[in-house]
């Protein structure tokens, strides 16, 4: 090989590294773009979105094998509990195996609403409209024992897909 074959291979390999860099330099631009626009986005539904529910707290019944939540609007409209929305659940049973379990309307079921100082108990198999400030209670009923002393997530899904996520130990 001559210092001509040497030379034109030294160039080739020092213009496809520089091509390579420039790429590099566009695709993470482009990147970091698109994770801007995805985040004024998600600003933009929050802020024009006037639903918005959490999960305030939940708590693990042994002895009835239930989980009590306490959902409360803190959006401006109105949210309707019933068809459609959905409850997910994952954790660890007392054999040791982590479960994750879908639980539809019905599945689940509202108990209680609290407005202002007031307890009102609702009648099986009623949706619930949740106006903005109220907190209802649920009750999800897991298919196994929790494991005591583990970590559980609770999901609750609104049937317009807004989530609100809970984690607790049993």
């Amino acid at each position: 090989m001559g210092f001509g074959s040497v030379a034109a291979t030294a160039i080739m390999l020092t213009i496809s590294l520089i091509g390579a860099t420039v790429i590099s330099y566009f695709l993470i631009a482009s990147m970091f773009q698109l994770k801007s626009i995805e985040t004024v986005l998600t600003e933009n539904v929050v802020k024009t979105s006037h639903i918005n529910i959490v999960i305030t707290n939940a708590r693990y019944i042994q002895l009835l094998n239930e989980i009590h939540v306490n959902i409360t609007n803190i959006g401006s409209e109105s949210v309707i509990l019933g068809r459609g929305c959905d409850v997910i659940l994952d954790y660890v049973n007392n054999l040791g195996s982590k479960t994750l379990e879908f639980f539809e309307y019905g599945e689940w079921k509202p108990v209680k609403a609290y407005v202002e100082n007031i307890t009102l108990t609702i009648p099986e198999g009623t949706s619930v409209e949740m106006l903005p400030g109220m907190t209802v209670e649920i009750t999800v009923s897991p298919s196994s024992v929790m494991a005591q002393n583990s970590t559980y997530v609770i999901i609750f899904v609104l049937s317009n897909g807004l989530t609100s996520e809970y984690i607790d130990t049993a």
